[in-house]
């Protein structure tokens, strides 16, 4: 991702200057010389740099909407930091300042110089941890701007989200409701937590005042994985796409474009799509996805690598996910033939959720290769009272799964698992154009 390249290049720019002051302590002129040249240029660079993230944060994506805010983006809060390492880096200059006391004859001068330059060089390593932790650490941020402003709730909100605290969650979403009645973020919040619960009928109703209120590419994003879940296709994807048109950066929404074009077997259209992403992009889900596509158009072997990619990939993810689903990575090891593996992160994961239905997936993949058809036609059913249908019509549709249908019972749960979709589409359907 982008923070994670700036990141490095910033490390090495100031493990470059540590070096170099450390060794015109030793007494190098060439490297106390080199030293003047990094610490005068590096407020200089840090403002260049929290400038052009600024720009980039606030650079609207084609397709915005008048009544759409600009997003706050991980971009912004790079240009906070680089501006902190701004101020940080001026403190240096005052190191150049009284490092030519160094060759004066006075103790005092000499004493102050030595001081401020050790100080220099200890700083730096904390200045690398704060840097590592506002940028690549989503909840660092969050913490720290929960303890105080006008919006804080918000963010105390978003954190306990990311811990899986949601009653706590929700009371937070209130209270900014409350006292921003005109942001939508709260709104869209409670809906998140109330689509995580599997209350979906009250989240698509959050959504939906959320969307009265402002149009942002986020609640796009959800209110279209409702509809999908729902079985509305056309109108997930419809919001799918709107949302990306909003906010063409926006991980999610490219990953739910990405999976209806899967589901309706547009599969050129969705390798197109999800091998195009950016590096920020790729996530655990864009790779599952792109392998999904490249296996059902038969190519095995890059669906076998971005299968690969997927499950290096979801650790990570599964870390900032609030269910701690491991589901995606289990379906990755599934496909991949790393049974062991898959059956560590399938237990793990249903034991702390047993209705994850992307881990009976998983487990579905596992009994089909073994032939526990009994057991498989149990793990059918529990995803099928887990979910509104989509999951079980759209893995008894799969050719993996296809050969199944020669049996009358695996007919039948497709059949049923088709009428719920049907009922669900009809009732959400119904809600968005209610009758005159």
């Amino acid at each position: 991702m982008a923070a994670r390249a700036i990141v490095f290049t910033v490390t090495g720019f100031f493990v470059f200057g540590a070096v170099v002051a450390m060794l015109s302590a030793a007494g190098s002129p060439t490297a106390g010389k080199t030293l003047a040249i990094v610490i005068l240029a590096t407020p200089l660079v840090m403002l260049l740099l929290a400038g052009a993230s600024r720009l980039i944060a606030r650079r609207e994506p084609g397709g915005r909407e008048p009544r759409a805010r600009p997003q706050q983006t991980a971009l912004n809060e790079q240009a906070w930091t680089f501006l902190f390492i701004a101020g940080f880096a001026a403190l240096g200059v005052v190191v150049l300042v009284v490092h030519a006391g160094l060759r004066t004859e006075t103790g005092f001068a000499d004493a102050v110089a030595w001081i401020v330059l050790i100080a220099f060089v200890a700083l730096v390593p904390v200045g690398l941890v704060v840097l590592f932790g506002l940028m690549l650490v989503p909840t660092a941020q969050l913490w720290l701007r929960s303890l105080g402003g006008p919006r804080k709730n918000f963010f105390k909100g978003t954190l306990h989200v990311t811990r899986g605290q949601f009653s706590e969650a929700t009371q937070a979403y209130a209270c900014y409701e409350r006292d921003f009645p005109d942001d939508s973020r709260g709104t869209l919040g409670k809906a998140y937590i109330l689509a995580i619960e599997g209350r979906y009928d009250e989240a698509l109703r959050e959504t939906d005042r959320a969307l009265a209120l402002e149009r942002r590419p986020e609640t796009l994003d959800l209110r279209g994985r409702l509809l999908f879940r729902a079985g509305a296709h056309a109108e997930a994807l419809a919001d799918g796409e709107a949302a990306l048109e909003l906010n063409a950066r926006l991980p999610a929404a490219r990953d739910l474009v990405g999976t209806l074009l899967l589901t309706d077997r547009r599969l050129d259209r969705a390798v197109e799509l999800m091998a195009s992403g950016r590096l920020g992009q790729k996530t655990a889900a864009s790779r599952f996805i792109l392998a999904e596509a490249y296996r059902l158009r038969g190519d095995h072997d890059l669906a076998r690598k971005c299968y690969e990619q997927a499950a290096k990939l979801a650790p990570f993810y599964v870390k900032f996910d609030p269910r701690r689903s491991e589901g995606i990575w289990a379906c990755a090891l599934a496909q991949l033939g790393r049974w062991k593996e898959a059956d560590r992160r399938i237990r793990e994961t249903l034991e702390r959720n047993p209705s994850d239905t992307t881990a009976l997936y998983a487990r579905a993949l596992r009994e089909n290769e073994t032939g526990e058809f009994d057991a498989l036609e149990e793990t059918l059913k529990e995803m099928l009272l887990a979910s509104l249908g989509a999951e079980v019509a759209g893995a008894l549709t799969d050719p993996q799964f296809t050969p199944l249908l020669a049996e009358k019972r695996f007919r039948e749960l497709l059949a049923w698992a088709l009428g719920a979709q049907r009922q669900a589409r009809e009732r959400v359907l119904t809600r968005l154009n209610p009758p005159a």
